[in-house]
């Protein structure tokens, strides 16, 4: 990868995650209460935080894997890094958890 590629991915991250992040949090307060049931499993942790960095270790170094057999783009990648790290924010988000 080129230098450009990986601004290019560091853009395109950055941006997916911001958009995916309203998405998912728009989601979650609707009616669907689409996290709200790994919020409560996830409250209950004892170590939240050790716990959110090594799925979030796992999930980009199965991602790599991945993208590394599939050949995708930095563009797509970005996209699909931006989506797991939203994921994984918004499942491990501390302030309202809804029912």
């Amino acid at each position: 990868m080129w230098l450009t590629d990986y601004i290019i991915l560091l853009i395109t991250m950055l941006v997916s995650m911001m958009i995916f992040k309203v998405l998912f949090h728009g989601l979650n307060r609707s009616i669907l209460h689409l996290f709200g049931p790994l919020q409560k499993r996830t409250k209950r942790l004892k170590n939240k935080k050790r716990t959110q960095n090594i799925i979030f270790y796992l999930l980009i170094i199965g991602f790599l894997m991945i993208s590394n057999t599939v050949d995708l783009n930095s563009l797509a990648s970005g996209i699909i890094m931006g989506c797991l790290i939203s994921l994984i924010e918004i499942i491990f988000y501390d302030e309202k958890i809804t029912s």
